[in-house]
Order: structure tokens, then sequence, then C-alpha cells
């Protein structure tokens, strides 16, 4: 099953706060590592929502970063299972890094167990990613 544990329990739980700002500064000098934030973030519905905290978060320079290599990091740790959970994981990081590089992420990709991560859902996680930090993300990953 997905990563669970009580502070992924809790990131997950905020989605229903409506300010994400103070939802972020509620956590602040909080030990909370990329894999759960990232594993909450995931459960979500709103991924436009979750990539908008995921930013938050990252530039409110946590103990332990939440940046783009570190969530490429925290994708196999996070044990997401279907094509359509690494999608939606994709479309959060995309939305959250726009500025993302090609090349770094090809890189951190390729780093990727294929024990861990099968070909299909990298591919689903990739085409989301590309597909929101180009602007045509889709909503219903």
């Amino acid at each position: 099953d997905v990563y669970d544990t009580p502070d992924a329990r809790e990131i997950a739980a905020l989605e229903a706060c409506e300010d994400i700002e103070q939802a972020v500064g509620g956590l602040a000098r909080r030990k909370l590592r990329c894999d759960a934030v990232l594993a909450g973030l995931v459960r979500w519905d709103n991924c436009a929502r979750a990539a908008e905290f995921l930013r938050a978060w990252e530039e409110s320079e946590p103990l332990f970063g939440c940046d783009l290599e570190l969530c490429f990091e925290a994708v196999p740790r996070i044990k997401l299972k279907s094509q359509a959970e690494m999608a939606k994981a994709g479309a959060i990081v995309g939305l959250a890094f726009p500025e993302a590089d090609e090349e770094y992420i090809q890189t951190y990709a390729g780093e990727w167990d294929p024990d861990e991560i099968g070909e299909r859902e990298k591919q689903a996680f990739m085409e989301a990613l590309e597909g929101a930090s180009m602007g045509t993300a889709n909503d219903d990953a």
C-alpha cells in the first residue's frame, strides 16, 4: 500500500485547509521528510492545490527539503503501485516545479530501480510531469 505514516496522513488531511500558506506555516520546524509530504499529497483530489502546497512547503525552507531531486528520490520509497497514482505524483511534481530541466528529469528517473517501478508506471509519471510543466496537465490524473 502507499506509504502510510502518521505524517503522510496528516498531510493528506490538510487538503481541507482553505489557506495553503497557513497549512504550511502550521508545519513549520517539523521534521517532515519529502517521502511523507509527497505520499500525503498524492491522496489529495486536486493536483494543482497539492502542487501549490509542495511549492509553498519547499519555499518555507523546511528542515528536510522537498526539491525536485528529493521528490524523485521519494517516489520509489512511497510505493505507488498504479499508473494512476504515478500519473498523479508526476502531475503534482510537474506543477510544483514547472521550470524543471528535461535532462535532470531523465537523469533522476533513470536512477529508479526497474524492479521497484515498472516501465508503464514510470511512463505514466513522466508523461504527467511533462504535461503539467507544459501546462497541459490532465486534472483527472
